[in-house]
């Protein structure tokens, strides 16, 4: 009784370990079960054809249908339709590739209707081109064993496949996508600065390896936005810079000529100081320049000059309001920018400048001369038939910060103590008067006269009579 267990245990045993051997065989080898209709088809490598299904599936009332390869390492469908397939042999193998049709059907009885299924097979048996044997690549070589491109730079590759008449399916891969891009028929792409392995296999096995560096090329030029721009002082604006080609690295170092006028920051920020000139340029790490000149303007300061508050100090230019009242009959001005006679918009109004002096005897005669613009700086006369408020409003005006003195007529821009024996215009604007105390004061953008010690002790005059243009000492 014991002997007929084992025996029964081993039968067991036995018929186990065939099953999985069976199962396995099936997994690493697909076994087609062939369809009762079928067709058989001799195809060389690298032949595509086209083949109809046969009446008796086509006069079907097909639902849909399926095509497929059991091996579509050797045979592979490229496309189809209800009625056709075409494929395409890739390799031989040593029995015929099965490409498989699966239809779906409706059969109709009576007024009963149902859905079947069918199949009908190629049998295609593949031999080599001309019908000899394929033959099978035995090695795959680069020229080199690395390949060195730039970010953004394709090349296409070409490996040697021996022996020549090898006949085979290459596919390519590679490591690191992020660092190159390799397509299905050999184009390398660098995407960015790093390194990859790259493989390209025959479908038989054979393969080789290369080595992919990719680096950011090196900058060939440099260019800046706007190439030249000018600001006031304080002012400040970015600076745009770009390196080619597009693909090199876009670093750049910013530096100035004449960082006391202009300054730069290493975003490219550029910042005007004080009036003058300067280059900013930029540098890329292999030598490459940009430039881009730079003027600095003197900032246009914005100033209200009143006859209440004078100045001591004027810039060389500024945007100006001026107010004063002028009276009816002379009035003394002296300012420190170009007075035109237009601007004094009164009809009548006269604008006078001292021409000469001359002595006859103990006398001395002053000529005064109409004009129509008074200098910056000069002293003048100012006529008006009427009370007239005059209000100027000028922009960007070139100003001079002190007086001219090269006449009798003196002016001044402030509060200037001229002390006694002086002439100052009289408040009814028809004579100059003596001044008699050594505290006199010339108020703010008025004009007076200073005559020297001879001309003082020359004269007893107490005032001095404005008449057609000549004052009489």
């Amino acid at each position: 009784m014991k002997k007929i267990k084992e025996a029964h245990i081993f039968v067991c045993t036995y018929q186990i370990f065939l099953l999985l051997m069976v199962t396995i065989f099936c997994a690493i080898f697909t076994i087609p079960v062939y369809a009762q209709s079928y067709k058989e088809v001799t195809m060389s490598v690298g032949e595509t054809q086209t083949f109809y299904l046969p009446s008796s599936v086509t006069s079907k009332d097909l639902k849909s249908v399926t095509f497929y390869s059991n091996g579509i390492n050797y045979v592979q469908v490229t496309s189809y339709t209800n009625c056709s397939v075409t494929v395409k042999a890739i390799k031989t193998f040593s029995l015929p590739i099965i490409v498989r049709c699966d239809y779906r059907y409706f059969v109709r009885s009576g007024s009963y209707t149902y859905e079947t299924s069918g199949a009908y097979d190629y049998r295609i048996t593949v031999v080599g081109s001309g019908g000899e044997s394929r033959v099978e690549p035995t090695s795959i070589k680069f020229s080199s064993t690395v390949k060195a491109i730039d970010v953004g730079e394709s090349v296409q590759l070409t490996p040697t496949v021996l022996p020549a008449n090898a006949e085979y399916t290459l596919t390519w891969s590679i490591s690191d996508k992020y660092v190159a891009t390799i397509s299905q028929d050999g184009l390398l792409t660098g995407k960015s600065a790093g390194a990859a392995d790259l493989k390209v296999k025959a479908d038989n096995g054979v393969y080789a390896m290369l080595r992919v560096v990719v680096s950011e090329p090196k900058p060939t030029s440099v260019s800046i936005s706007p190439s030249s721009v000018t600001l006031t002082e304080g002012g400040s604006r970015y600076l745009t810079v770009t390196v080619y080609p597009s693909t090199a690295s876009q670093s750049v170092s910013w530096s100035s000529s004449n960082s006391s006028l202009v300054s730069v920051s290493s975003s490219g920020k550029i910042t005007a100081i004080k009036a003058g000139t300067a280059t900013i340029t930029a540098t890329t790490s292999n030598g490459k320049t940009g430039t881009c000149a730079v003027t600095c303007e003197e900032a246009i300061q914005s100033i209200v000059l009143s006859d209440k508050d004078g100045v001591s100090e004027l810039p060389a230019k500024a945007n100006v309001k001026y107010e004063r009242m002028l009276y009816n009959g002379w009035n003394s001005m002296c300012l420190p920018f170009l007075l035109k006679r237009e601007q004094l918009d009164v009809d009548g109004v006269k604008l006078v400048v001292v021409k000469d002096v001359e002595t006859i005897g103990r006398e001395k005669y002053v000529s005064l001369e109409s004009v129509e613009n008074v200098k910056p700086g000069e002293p003048c006369l100012v006529y008006t038939p009427v009370d007239y408020k005059l209000s100027l409003d000028l922009k960007e005006v070139q100003l001079v910060d002190t007086p001219s003195g090269s006449s009798i007529l003196k002016g001044s821009f402030d509060d200037v103590e001229i002390g006694d024996g002086c002439y100052k215009l009289s408040s009814d604007g028809n004579s100059f008067s003596l001044t008699k105390s050594d505290k006199a004061v010339s108020k703010p953008f008025r004009a007076y006269i200073n005559l020297g010690n001879d001309d003082r002790n020359s004269t007893r005059a107490a005032s001095l009579i404005l008449n057609n243009g000549i004052i009489y000492f």
